[in-house]
């Protein structure tokens, strides 16, 4: 019992050391680009990513990190270093993108607002990534801006989606209210990390079909505007509390406990490199993000004082002011849940806690645009289990996955027999 004891403090100590390390002197940079969710983009900035992103097909580097999430994808999934893995990729080509537009940044797509009906969401119109492939056409899209675009990896073909529901529909997913159920909920960041990737990370490749249903996902842009919403909820997760910033625990592929010096693979850099936003090559952030108190202290880019710069972003929310927290209609139909409800998935709204980073309901500027007033909602549907061939792939241990989707079910079908109407229907 001593030895475990010992072993226990040992190990804590050599965690704070890391975390210590990690948080002094780290380089912050000058300038910050600010993801948004590509709904809110204006034409000139669509039209300016779009460019760039044809660019980067030409030169190469968008089957270079398809070949990069190949290569690694045994160790990029499953395993505790799931996050920074793939915000080293999409920061990765994001920084290539910058080569041609220093203002170039990767959108992110909060897919949970369109959980019920995804294929009906404006992200598939052909303004954007365009919709389903044809059937008649070995699954190829016809819209969207890589309609006429020749892949190169693995080996030249079109782009192919497949959704996953009847008559070009995909199954429902997982919705705002159940993401902020789990960053509220998790204790730890592989809870969080696990959490995730069993649910909406799944979700979404699987709904949209085809290519995203390979290891060369990122083949298709709606691998990249995933990936940076997934991001976006971990930088939300690590912002709602001062120790979760630093937080990174889990098993490594190899076996044994993570460390933040360890590799991540595909790539020249440290986990510890890609932990911090506003810090070392990690210079962008999110705009529905407030950053921890010290942050803001530390590091002009996110006061927006001295020699900081945010270069396509006005001033981000404040710390402990939660726009429209108190008139949403989100949190006045959750503020009505049973108790035990309440307490059991959003223990935040319990707390009376209105940190923004604790939930994900898109208060500060979607709930007008999204008409959420006028909408009476409806229930919500079920998630799904993913099909065996997923789990296979990602080597899931499937009784983890179901308990990951029991969960959900679980909140969906105590939320719709308490009467809750989610706006977002």
């Amino acid at each position: 019992m001593k030895i475990s004891i010992l072993k226990a403090l040992a190990l804590s100590y050599c965690l704070l050391s890391e975390v210590a390390i990690a948080q002094s002197n780290d380089p912050m940079c000058t300038r910050l680009v600010v993801r948004k969710e590509i709904r809110d983009l204006n034409r000139d900035e669509w039209n300016m990513i779009r460019s760039v992103l044809q660019k980067l097909q030409e030169d190469g580097n968008w089957a270079k990190v398809a070949r990069i999430h190949t290569e690694n994808f045994a160790v990029g999934h499953n395993f505790a270093i799931l996050m920074p893995f793939h915000r080293e990729i999409v920061r990765q080509f994001e920084i290539a993108g910058q080569k041609y537009d220093p203002n170039f940044f990767v959108p992110y797509w909060d897919a949970a607002r369109d959980f019920q009906n995804p294929a009906g969401s404006a992200v598939f119109t052909p303004d954007f990534i365009g919709g389903n492939g044809d059937p008649n056409r070995d699954s190829c899209i016809s819209t969207g801006f890589q309609r006429d675009w020749v892949l190169q990896f693995t080996q030249p073909h079109c782009l192919r989606r497949a959704f996953n529901g009847p008559n070009n529909t995909i199954k429902p997913w997982y919705s705002p209210e159940y993401m902020s159920s789990i960053i509220q909920t998790s204790s730890s960041y592989d809870k969080f990390r696990e959490a995730v990737e069993l649910t909406i990370h799944g979700a979404v490749h699987l709904g949209i079909g085809a290519e995203m249903t390979t290891m060369q996902s990122p083949n298709d842009f709606a691998f990249y505007l995933h990936h940076s919403n997934l991001d976006r909820m971990w930088w939300k997760w690590q912002n709602a509390r001062p120790e979760n910033l630093m937080a990174y625990d889990g098993q490594k592929p190899t076996g044994g406990p993570v460390s933040l010096n360890d590799p991540n693979p595909g790539y020249p850099s440290t986990i510890v490199d890609v932990m911090k936003l506003g810090y070392r090559q990690m210079c962008y952030t999110y705009d529905d993000v407030v950053p921890l108190d010290f942050l803001v202290n530390q590091n002009p880019v996110f006061s927006g004082s001295g020699s900081g710069q945010r270069v396509n972003g006005g001033a981000l929310m404040k710390a402990g002011k939660l726009p429209n927290f108190r008139s949403s209609v989100v949190t006045n139909q959750l503020r009505s849940l049973k108790n035990n409800t309440i307490e059991r998935f959003f223990p935040a709204l319990r707390n009376g806690d209105t940190n923004p980073n604790l939930f994900d309901l898109n208060f500060s500027k979607n709930e007008k645009k999204q008409k959420l007033r006028k909408r009476q909602g409806g229930p919500m549907a079920v998630p799904e289990m993913p099909p065996d061939e997923w789990i296979e792939m990602h080597k899931y241990d499937k009784n983890r996955v179901r308990s990951a989707v029991t969960r959900a079910a679980e909140f969906v079908n105590q939320l719709n027999a308490q009467g809750y109407n989610s706006p977002y229907v």
